[in-house]
C-alpha cells in the first residue's frame, strides 16, 4: 500500500512504528505496526527493541485480500498466541471475509482487540443514504437480533481520524 511516512520508505514496508491514531481501546499508544504475517519471535524482538507494548497486526490493509486458508489462519493464531502470552496489547485488523470463529479463543483476552474494517467508498457522499446493519449469518442463528444505525451516526467527528494523522509513522523495515 502506498502511503506517506515520516521517513522516506520503500514500497514494500514490513514494520513501522508510531502512535495509534485511530479511536480504539489502544488509542494514543506507541505501536508497532506489522504488515502481513510475520515470525512472532521477530515481532516480539522489534517491539521490545523499540519499547513498545501495543502491536497492530494487518497494518496497511495487508489482510484485505488474504484468502484465509487453514495454513494462514493457523499462522495467525500462532502469532496471536505468542504476543498475548507475552502480554502485548494486540489489535487485529481484518475485514468481512475473515471467519471470526477461527480466533474465538482470544476474544475474552483483555489485551486483544479486533479492528473490523468496512470499506465504504465516498462514505461522506452516502452518509444519509446508508444504514449499516449488523446482521446474523442466518435468521436467528447466532445473534439475538440485528442492529441498524445510519452511517452518518458512525461518522461523528469525535471518532474520525484525518489522513494527515498517519504521516508521523516511521518505517523500521
Amino acid at each position: 500500500m502506498k502511503r506517506t511516512y515520516k521517513n522516506n520508505a520503500p514500497e514494500d514496508v514490513s514494520y513501522f512504528i508510531g502512535n495509534e491514531v485511530e479511536k480504539t481501546p489502544f488509542y494514543g499508544r506507541k505501536t508497532l505496526f506489522v504488515v502481513g504475517l510475520k515470525n512472532p519471535r521477530k515481532i516480539i524482538k522489534k517491539a521490545n527493541d523499540n519499547l513498545i507494548r501495543h502491536i497492530y497486526l494487518g497494518a496497511n490493509m495487508s489482510f484485505k485480500n488474504t484468502v484465509w486458508a487453514e495454513d494462514k489462519t493457523s499462522k495467525l493464531r500462532e502469532i496471536l498466541d505468542a504476543l498475548l502470552n507475552e502480554r502485548f496489547q494486540v489489535t487485529l485488523d481484518i475485514s468481512k471475509s475473515f471467519d471470526l470463529s477461527t480466533i474465538d479463543m482470544f476474544v475474552e483476552n483483555e489485551y486483544f482487540h479486533i479492528m473490523y474494517s468496512l470499506p465504504i467508498p465516498n462514505a461522506e457522499k452516502y452518509a444519509k443514504a446508508i444504514t449499516v446493519k449488523i446482521d446474523d449469518i442466518g435468521f436467528n442463528k447466532t445473534n439475538t437480533g440485528v442492529w441498524c444505525s445510519p452511517l452518518e451516526k458512525f461518522m461523528d467527528p469525535v471518532v474520525k481520524t484525518e489522513w494527515d494523522a498517519y504521516k508521523t509513522d516511521e518505517v523500521i523495515e
